[in-house]
């Protein structure tokens, strides 16, 4: 049975390869696999970490599909398993700026099941297109906090500043903790970020540690010089995550400064190992601006 099971991928492929053969020779073998998996049927991605930054996509870039072709694509395309068992869209006509809002029709009046809404936010950045406003739409509309949350992060990479900014401004003050977060980290990876400055030094007054953190984080990435006194009450936070990014986060803005804290001789017999590490590294201006 054991010798069975090994064998039985290359019966599989040699099936698959016997087929192309019948039914037509241009036929690729990739295609006969996909076939026995029937339609609809979501594909797993077998990629390695090297292969996901070639350029070999699953359809040729040369094929141009018409407005209408494309929208039936769209709108019958299945995701793919990736490695981490989420789904993902992978086709290559989503590199194309006019799939975005064909993205955003099926999502907003399709029946999808959640997971392949998710992948559907996903795959907007993609196509560097303009979904900016349908997502601050979306955002005060759409029930589901992970799908809000999602989407919050879809901004993160939008081409459209003052749409996408006023986007992550909106979803900075989500009811959900966990919209919040994913906002205060998109702010904090947007070229632009600085401009919601006042929205991250508000947020350090929140209540859940990991908006907290998260505000701290991106202060620190953007380095703004102003926050780093706001952002001193968090070193004696009660949450270690929120000391220890409070603590990365001053360094950043200011290495000279946060080497001279006071509180530092605390942080160096902290509880957790990170803090104390993270204040070692604090005193010997280990931290770069950079």
């Amino acid at each position: 049975m054991s010798h069975f099971k090994r064998i039985l991928p290359s019966l599989v492929l040699a099936a698959a390869l016997a087929s192309c053969a019948d039914t037509a020779e241009d036929t690729s073998p990739s295609e006969a696999l996909e076939s026995l998996s029937g339609p609809g049927t979501p594909t797993v991605v077998t990629e390695t970490a090297d292969e996901s930054n070639t350029k070999q996509p699953l359809l040729h870039l040369s094929e141009e599909l018409s407005e209408t072709e494309l929208a039936d694509r769209i709108s019958s395309m299945q995701p793919s398993i990736a490695r981490d068992r989420s789904l993902r869209f992978s086709d290559p006509q989503l590199l194309r700026a006019d799939a975005a809002p064909l993205l955003l029709t099926r999502l907003r009046n399709g029946d999808d099941k959640s997971e392949v809404k998710h992948a559907l936010i996903a795959a907007l950045p993609k196509t560097k297109g303009q979904y900016a406003q349908a997502v601050l739409d979306l955002l005060q509309s759409e029930e589901s906090a992970e799908l809000r949350a999602d989407l919050a992060d879809s901004l993160r990479l939008s081409t459209e500043s003052t749409l996408a900014l006023a986007g992550l401004k909106l979803a900075a003050t989500d009811s959900s903790s966990t919209v919040r977060q994913r906002a205060l980290y998109a702010i904090g990876h947007r070229k632009d970020g600085a401009n919601l400055t006042g929205v991250l030094l508000q947020a350090l007054r929140d209540s859940d540690a990991s908006v907290h953190s998260a505000s701290a984080k991106a202060l620190g990435n953007l380095q703004i010089t102003e926050a780093f006194a706001p952002l001193q009450a968090g070193l004696s936070n009660r949450s270690a995550d929120v000391r220890l990014e409070t603590l990365r986060a001053m360094a950043r803005i200011d290495g000279n400064r946060a080497a001279n804290l006071s509180e530092l001789t605390t942080l160096a017999e902290d509880s957790d190992a990170r803090v104390r590490t993270a204040a070692a590294k604090a005193s010997a201006h280990g931290y770069s601006r950079n």
